[in-house]
């Protein structure tokens, strides 16, 4: 039986957080949607002007979904697709990608000659990336911008000599990603974990209205000093396991910490895609958020 709550989360700007499994909703100006690629981690944001793709990876069993998902929604163009790290559960799905969809631009992440990441599958990737005809290859930076209509991509990192002393683990690759689209704040982080987050925190724009967890929720991300900057209204996470008994994602430390800000934390392993819908309208100020995903829990729709 559907649940149902109506609330204003802002006095100025109703809210409407919607769980569904079937229902097909109109086009919105601004749509972020959480890939369910089981342990892994891909995010589509899409206007009207662009697809943007940040990361490409998820378990096997999850890679025939994964292209279904683009077959359904009649996405064919892939205009910027960002690679936030070296680790398989976020670009094991590209050479589908490369395969099936056309590429216009390629963001990978940099790694300054170190070869400490040099994985022979991620070799054989890039491979399969330079022999694609018709797209550009961009290499992380300290920043990048991109515009596009009312949609501002920026990227964040830190600087070579951050990585050359600090380059234990792969996920500290992650820079951090910031949409802004009119006045609405996302922000993506990969896997990066918390002593990176320090040094990026006065690089993003807040406050925050999505933040896609850290490490898909991992313990060692989602630092107090990252949300206390951000104050996060909506948070959504990529894993594949309910139990908490495969990786610990999302951690319960990371939870409680994030819990402390919002009450509005959504996984796609009970929920499978969830999208984070916008629509604006400048006459009336007003914002209506959508997710949709399906409830494993009994199967029901939910509405708040």
């Amino acid at each position: 039986m559907a649940v149902k709550f109506i609330f204003n989360l802002i006095a100025a700007i109703p809210l409407f957080f919607v769980f569904s499994c079937c229902i097909d909703q109109p086009f919105a100006d601004f749509k972020i949607t959480c890939l369910d690629v089981g342990q892994g981690s891909s995010t589509l944001i899409q206007t009207k002007d662009v697809n943007i793709l940040v990361d490409a990876g998820g378990d096997e069993a999850k890679r025939g979904e994964f292209n279904q998902f683009f077959i359904n929604h009649n996405i064919q163009v892939i205009d910027y697709l960002i690679i936030t790290h070296p680790d398989y559960d976020h670009y094991g799905f590209l050479t589908d990608v490369y395969q099936h969809w056309q590429i216009n631009w390629t963001i990978l992440p940099n790694m300054y000659g170190l070869t400490y990441f040099a994985k022979s599958s991620w070799a054989t990737l890039l491979n399969v990336i330079n022999v694609e005809p018709n797209h550009q290859i961009i290499y992380c930076q300290k920043t990048l911008n991109f515009r596009i209509g009312r949609l501002q991509l920026t990227i964040n990192d830190v600087d070579e000599n951050w990585y050359v002393s600090n380059h234990q683990d792969s996920n500290n690759l992650s820079p951090f990603i910031t949409i802004n689209w009119y006045n609405y704040n996302v922000l993506l982080t990969g896997d990066c974990l918390s002593d990176k987050e320090q040094l990026l925190i006065s690089t993003i724009q807040c406050p925050v209205d999505l933040y896609i967890m850290g490490h898909h929720g991992s313990s060692s991300s989602s630092s107090l000093d990252l949300l206390d900057k951000i104050r996060p209204q909506f948070v959504f996470y990529s894993s594949s396991d309910p139990t908490g008994t495969r990786y610990g994602h999302p951690n319960v430390n990371a939870l409680a910490r994030i819990k402390q800000y919002t009450k509005y934390i959504v996984g796609t392993e009970y929920n499978h895609h969830i999208e984070f819908n916008l629509t604006n309208d400048q006459a009336i100020n007003s914002l209506i958020l959508t997710t949709t995903g399906w409830t494993k829990k009994g199967g029901e729709r939910i509405t708040f």
